[in-house]
């Protein structure tokens, strides 16, 4: 598109060019001649200037701006870019658990408790080339059959996000019966707390959300707040009298407790009183879809 505009302008200044050097009298501008030469150099330069001209003046308007063009609008109405952030798991979230199927983790550690040090790595399926996961220390009692753990991921961004249920191996194995790998690990719940740097466009609408958000309880105004949070997709709002319901539509089908409970921390931080909103999960719906090859 850039290069159309720029042959647009270029055609524009030949023309106006070899116009205005036919009017001196000069009569050799076919293709080749020199003065044809000078021309076209000369509209060249011309709609290249005409054409950083434009682009600087459109990097000012929000609807144009990019990179850190639109980091500094951003900044006149004071929205930052919402930057990279690494995936984590708090114990609070009962996400990540280990686990025995049968019996304790004594009777798979001759009776003893076993010690999970930090730095234990848990792993999907797909080993080190999928998401990988860095255990915090836990005692796993030698009574208990389960137990959760806090982690974080080891790739930065979106890499760190998976569904739920993906992790089951780790690199642990120091409990009695290691060489069964009795000792088993999950994810409960899908992890959507990773989050690249803000594209323009996303960060472009945001910005456009806190123009329509200027009375600072409005639709836009909690929208706004929402979109912020890690694991975020969507939201719909379903209105009633004096109430309204929240619908989060996180990156995973199954988003954790957490997610709803930040949700619900910008809606009662955001709406005033006595207006009331609570966020909850849509329900999934299941279909199937069949077909007939001629």
């Amino acid at each position: 598109m850039d290069n159309e505009v720029l042959d647009t302008y270029r055609a524009k200044w030949q023309t106006d060019i070899l116009a205005a050097l036919s009017a001196t009298g000069i009569r050799q501008l076919a293709p080749g001649g020199k003065a044809r030469a000078f021309g076209d150099l000369l509209a060249n330069e011309l709609a290249e200037l005409e054409q950083r001209q434009f682009l600087n003046i459109a990097q000012s308007l929000l609807p144009f701006a990019t990179d850190t063009s639109l980091d500094l609008i951003g900044e006149i109405f004071g929205v930052a870019r919402i930057t990279q952030q690494t995936a984590g798991v708090d114990v609070g979230d009962q996400n990540f658990q280990w686990y025995v199927r049968n019996g304790t983790f004594g009777s798979i550690n001759s009776g003893q408790d076993i010690v999970i040090p930090s730095g234990v790595r848990i792993y999907t399926a797909a080993g080190a080339s999928g998401p990988v996961y860095i255990a915090n220390a836990v005692l796993l009692p030698a009574a208990a059959s389960s137990m959760f753990f806090s982690a974080a991921s080891l790739y930065s961004g979106s890499q760190g996000n998976a569904p739920s249920g993906i992790f089951s191996q780790s690199n642990f194995t120091n409990y009695t019966e290691s060489r069964y790998g009795s000792l088993l690990v999950t994810n409960n719940y899908g992890i959507v707390g990773g989050r690249d740097a803000e594209d323009d466009d996303s960060y472009r609408y945001r910005i456009r959300l806190k123009l329509q958000a200027q009375n600072g309880a409005n639709e836009a105004a909690l929208r706004f707040q929402i979109l912020q949070i890690p694991g975020i997709q969507d939201v719909v709002f379903d209105a009633a009298a004096g109430t309204f319901t929240c619908y989060v539509y996180g990156i995973a089908s199954d988003g954790s407790a957490a997610l709803l409970q930040n949700v619900q921390q910008a809606i009662n931080n955001t709406v005033a009183f006595p207006l009331t909103g609570i966020a909850v999960a849509p329900d999934l719906v299941g279909i199937s879809l069949t077909t007939t090859v001629p």
